[in-house]
């Protein structure tokens, strides 16, 4: 169908395929780093989301899907940081097809405290895909 899974959550977007502009670490301990690879759906444990070490605008976090894919939407999830629960407030969605040039297809400021669906007006086919904090 038109918005069946990429692969986020089952894996079929492998660890090397997802990284970012950061990684924020606990108490600044590696085994308390929130690494991109985290940015799945469903993660339970310490760690289980990726986290940007600083909350700015530059902070992003990239997909390489390898081969063009249509792109109808994304699914943002909030963390559990020892016992706190926090959810992406504003983001921008933007695609590339060299990793270089980059097209925003999504501004979005949701202030919610939930499980977020975002579906774009159109489709797109890109190689990369980006979440920009803002």
């Amino acid at each position: 169908g038109c918005s069946e899974p990429m692969g986020m959550k089952s894996r079929l977007v492998s660890n090397r395929q997802i990284t970012a502009s950061s990684t924020f670490r606990t108490w600044g301990m590696e085994a308390l780093a929130w690494h991109p690879h985290l940015a799945r759906l469903d993660k339970q444990g310490k760690t289980n989301a990726w986290t940007a070490a600083t909350n700015n605008r530059s902070e992003w976090l990239q997909v390489d899907l390898e081969s063009p894919k249509k792109i109808s939407g994304i699914i943002t999830q909030g963390a559990k940081d020892f016992g706190s629960v926090q959810f992406v407030s504003a983001f921008k969605v933007a695609h590339s097809d060299d990793g270089q040039s980059w097209t925003t297809v999504k501004d979005e400021t949701t202030r919610t405290d939930k499980v977020m669906h975002v579906f774009f007006f159109q489709r797109f086919s890109s190689f990369f895909s980006s979440l920009v904090t803002v």
